[in-house]
């Protein structure tokens, strides 16, 4: 699809991208300053104005999701992992009903205004999809195999290829809170699972079936 084509384009010169995230994205997985890359890696505890905007945090997490997708590697996972749990989350307040418009990490939040006329602020407006982004990405399928990118307590259903066929599993976890995550395979056949293991983590333990 035209969307492929899209993000093949953009890997073409993949240095470029590893380089946007080497030199832009902060310690949070945030990025830019009044929606405009500015070196934010380097600058990131400087007080730039509109750090971290919402809807370039959501923008960014789409982007990852689908670059995982498209080339299958783990660090574009990873980067929306952290991403994720640090710069989206932190942009809810405590009742989680509502996204700030700006989140730097001076730990303030600024909350959204009136964008175009619209009846509710864009961070409002945007901030549920980077929810959707990250349940959508949790797994995929390719080939004989599911795979699991992200680690949540959830059932989860996806269609292998190679068998035609729908596949169910359930996941208990605390993760990232804590370092156990239980998967139960609910649909039987012939097919792989295959399981992100994130870039921090030095030692990765798996049993099936209670056997290592």
């Amino acid at each position: 699809s035209y969307r492929i084509a899209y993000f093949k384009a953009i890997l073409a010169d993949e240095k470029k991208l590893l380089g946007v995230i080497r030199d832009e994205i902060n310690l949070a997985g945030g990025a830019a300053a009044g929606e405009m890359w500015y070196h934010g890696a380097r600058k990131q505890h400087l007080p730039y104005i509109h750090q971290q905007e919402t809807c370039v945090i959501v923008t960014w997490m789409r982007l990852l999701a689908k670059l995982t997708e498209v080339t299958g590697k783990s660090r574009y996972a990873d980067e929306l992992e952290k991403t994720f749990y640090n710069a989206y989350l932190a942009s809810l307040n405590r009742p989680c009903d509502e996204f700030a418009a700006y989140t730097p990490l001076n730990g303030s939040r600024s909350r959204g205004h009136r964008h175009c006329k619209m009846h509710t602020n864009c961070c409002n407006a945007n901030g549920p999809r980077g929810f959707l982004t990250f349940l959508r990405s949790m797994v995929r399928a390719k080939g004989d195999a599911a795979i699991m990118d992200f680690y949540a307590s959830a059932t989860e259903k996806v269609c292998i290829p190679s068998i035609d066929k729908d596949v169910w599993f359930e996941v208990y976890t605390y993760y990232p809170k804590e370092d156990a995550v239980t998967i139960t395979c609910k649909t039987a056949g012939n097919y792989t699972l295959t399981l992100r293991i994130p870039a921090w983590s030095e030692k990765v333990d798996v049993s099936v079936n209670g056997k290592g």
